[in-house]
């Protein structure tokens, strides 16, 4: 920032008493209100220019109550901040998350109608100066992953396809690579797959939503079989949702392998329950 500012008597700051100067940093606001306007509709900086933007730690107080505090306000109160559609939105309407989480989970389940776009840098200035709450982190992304698998009414409106990018997904933060995974210790995924387990998310031929030990593998992965018995206490997993990674995680939460052993068990159960009879 270059401007005709008055010195103090000292020249080491400027004079903060000078109407001038006031009268120049309430200048410099308006002018920054002005650039942020042309960087968000400017093809190469409008991922970028968040990053470069004053916060609060990083400017003296009176600069910032000056320039910085009605730039905040401002973009607070307009859109400004680039969503996964290459949209513009207020900062009340859209939060930020991993790009894995907006492929599989809509942004109404955060109760907002956009996702930031998640190539944008800055998210610094975006969390604490705007208030968008952050659910890429961890445990953030862990809870509300959770929190949408919980909602048996969304679950029902999804296709196998999608379905199918929930369990890789899943499979990805608790088995994948580093780069990719929640980094759980042994204990937290122990603790995560025994809520997976409890939870009604595995889809079956019939389109309903089991616990993982309550059923059974298809024979193939492509199409349903045709020797599948039909049976009120036989649950075979929807062929569609299965894939090689899926199938591992299906697995470790309990689903049974298709075999002559696994579904006798299962009949034998049910019947011992009281569950089916013939």
């Amino acid at each position: 920032m270059n401007c005709d500012f008055l010195l103090n008597t000292q020249r080491t700051d400027i004079d903060l008493a000078s109407k001038w100067n006031l009268w120049l940093l309430d200048s410099v606001s308006n002018v920054l209100k002005d650039i942020v306007y042309e960087l968000i509709h400017d093809e190469k900086q409008k991922l970028y220019f968040y990053d470069v933007l004053p916060r609060k730690r990083e400017v003296p107080e009176i600069l910032f109550t000056k320039i910085a505090e009605p730039l905040i306000k401002h973009m607070k109160e307009n859109p400004l901040i680039l969503t996964a559609e290459d949209i513009l939105a207020k900062p009340s309407e859209v939060v930020l998350a991993s790009e894995d989480v907006q492929r599989i989970i809509p942004p109404a389940k955060a109760g907002v109608r956009y996702y930031v776009n998640p190539r944008i840098r800055g998210k610094p200035f975006l969390e604490g100066e705007l208030g968008i709450k952050d659910l890429s982190e961890p445990v953030e992304e862990r809870k509300y992953v959770l929190n949408a698998l919980l909602d048996k009414s969304w679950l029902t409106t999804l296709d196998a396809t999608q379905i199918r990018s929930i369990y890789e997904f899943l499979h990805s933060k608790l088995y994948g690579r580093e780069n990719e995974s929640w980094k759980l210790t042994w204990s937290q995924r122990y603790e995560m797959e025994k809520l997976l387990k409890e939870m009604e998310i595995v889809r079956s031929v019939h389109g309903r939503y089991y616990r993982a030990r309550e059923t059974i593998l298809p024979k193939k992965s492509e199409t349903q079989s045709d020797d599948m018995v039909d049976l009120p206490c036989l649950i075979f997993v929807d062929p569609a949702v299965v894939s090689e990674t899926s199938l591992e995680l299906l697995r470790n939460l309990g689903a049974k392998v298709f075999a002559d052993e696994s579904i006798v068990t299962r009949i034998l159960e049910s019947h011992g329950n009281g569950d089916w009879k013939q």
